[in-house]
C-alpha cells in the first residue's frame, strides 16, 4: 500500500507539471524549467507504466502529450531541439518507443531516417551528442554526462520500441490542440520557418523568448538548438561562455567602459606610461520577441527594442552558410554581414555571420 501511495504522490505531481497543451515541464514550479528530452522521456515512462501494468488501474491520459510532441517536429525529424539536453542521445530511445507503442509508422520512419547514422557516428565517437565531435573533448556536455550511461539508456528504450512493435500497436488517437501553454511554437511559411520558445527562468539553455531553430524551405535547417551549458551547479567543467554566447540566434548587447579622461587623457599617458587600462567589454545575449514574415522573397526575422546597441549575431550551419544570402537591416538601414568565424555546438560545426555593431530601435535579419 505504501508504494501505490507514494506512485500515486508522483502521478499527482507529473499531473500538476501537464500544459494544457500537453506539454510536461521539467520541474515545478511552472516557468522554471522545461525541455523536450525530459518531456519526450517523461511521456514515454508514462506510457509503459500505463501498458505493462494496466491491472494497476492507473488513470493516465496520454492522448493530449503525445499529440503535443508529434506537433513539434521539426520538417528534418528532429524532436530534440529545445533546451537543456538539446541533441543528446537520451531523447531518442523513449522517443521510438512512444512511436512503436502507439502505432505511429510514419512518424518512427521520420524518426528513425533521422537518427540512424547520426546514432551510429554518435556511438562510434562516444559522444552523448550526435554532432560528429569525440566524446573525449566533452563539448557542450553538461557535467553529468556520461558516455556509457546515456547509451545504455539508449538500447534499454531501444529494445523496448522493438518490443512494441512486435505488439502491432494500433494507432492511437490524436487529441486536437487546444492552448499554447507550453510557449513552444512551430511557425510554418512557405519559404521556411521557425521554432520560437517562450523561456523558463533557471538554465540559460531554456531562456527567452528566442529562437531554438530555422529553416528554409528551398535549403533545409540553418540553425537548432541556441545557447547551452552554463557556469552553474551542472555547467562547470566543459562550458566556454563566449562559445555558448555565439550559439544565440538573435540579439547580441555589446558594451565598452569609456575612456577615462584621467587616466587615458594624452598628459596621463606621458607621466603614467605603464598604467593598467580598463580593457573589458560586456557581451550579453538579448531575449526579446520576434516577429516573422516573408518580404522581398526572404524570411524576415524582426526585433522591435527600444534601443538595442550592438549586434545581430547568426549561426549558420557550415554546409549550408555558403548557399544562404543573409541582410541585415537597422532602422530600414541596411548594414554588412560579416562571417567572422566557426564554432561547433551540439549539431556540429557553424559559422557565425554577423551584422555590424551599432546601436537602433528595429532589427531585421532577412534570409533567402
Amino acid at each position: 500500500m505504501k508504494y501505490r501511495v507514494a506512485a500515486t504522490r508522483a502521478l499527482d505531481i507529473v499531473a500538476a507539471a501537464t500544459n494544457e497543451d500537453g506539454g510536461i515541464e521539467d520541474r515545478l514550479p511552472h516557468g522554471s524549467s522545461y525541455n523536450l528530452q525530459y518531456n519526450v522521456s517523461s511521456h514515454a515512462a508514462l506510457d509503459l507504466l500505463k501498458r505493462r501494468w494496466p491491472e494497476a488501474g492507473l488513470e493516465l491520459d496520454l492522448v493530449r502529450s503525445r499529440a503535443y510532441l508529434l506537433e513539434h517536429v521539426l520538417p528534418d525529424g528532429d524532436i530534440n531541439y529545445v533546451g537543456r539536453g538539446v541533441n543528446q542521445i537520451f531523447a531518442w530511445g523513449p522517443w521510438l518507443y512512444s512511436l512503436a507503442a502507439s502505432g505511429e509508422g510514419e512518424a518512427l520512419g521520420k524518426a528513425l531516417e533521422f537518427l540512424v547514422d547520426r546514432y551510429a557516428e554518435a556511438a562510434e565517437c562516444k559522444n552523448v551528442l550526435m554532432n560528429g565531435a569525440t566524446g573525449h573533448e566533452r563539448l557542450f556536455w553538461w557535467d553529468y554526462h556520461h558516455c556509457s550511461v546515456y547509451h545504455a539508456h539508449f538500447l534499454l528504450w531501444s529494445t523496448l520500441a522493438l518490443q512494441a512493435l512486435d505488439l502491432r500497436s494500433e494507432k492511437a488517437p490524436r487529441a486536437p490542440r487546444t492552448s499554447e501553454a507550453t510557449g513552444l511554437k512551430l511557425k510554418h511559411y512557405s519559404l521556411g520557418g521557425a521554432a520560437l520558445f517562450a523561456g523558463r527562468s533557471t538554465y540559460l539553455a531554456e531562456a527567452g523568448p528566442g529562437i531554438c531553430a530555422v529553416w528554409l524551405s528551398n535549403k533545409g535547417m540553418l540553425f537548432k538548438g541556441g545557447l547551452g551549458p552554463w557556469v552553474g551547479p551542472f555547467g562547470r567543467k566543459h562550458s566556454y561562455a563566449d562559445t555558448v554566447f555565439q550559439n544565440h540566434f538573435g540579439l547580441i548587447a555589446q558594451s565598452t567602459p569609456l575612456p577615462s579622461p584621467v587616466l587615458d587623457g594624452r598628459i596621463a599617458r606621458l607621466l603614467m606610461p605603464n598604467i593598467p587600462r580598463d580593457r573589458a567589454a560586456r557581451i550579453c545575449p538579448e531575449f526579446a520577441a520576434v516577429e516573422i514574415s516573408e518580404i522581398d522573397g526572404a524570411l524576415c526575422f524582426t526585433w522591435d527594442t527600444v534601443g538595442h546597441e550592438g549586434y545581430c549575431n547568426i549561426p549558420i550551419t557550415a554546409d549550408l552558410v555558403d548557399a544562404v544570402e543573409v541582410e541585415f537591416r537597422v532602422d530600414g538601414e541596411r548594414l554588412e554581414n560579416r562571417k567572422i568565424g566557426t564554432f561547433i555546438n551540439q549539431y556540429g560545426w557553424h559559422t557565425l555571420v554577423r551584422s555590424r555593431p551599432v546601436q537602433g530601435h528595429r532589427w531585421q535579419v532577412l534570409l533567402r
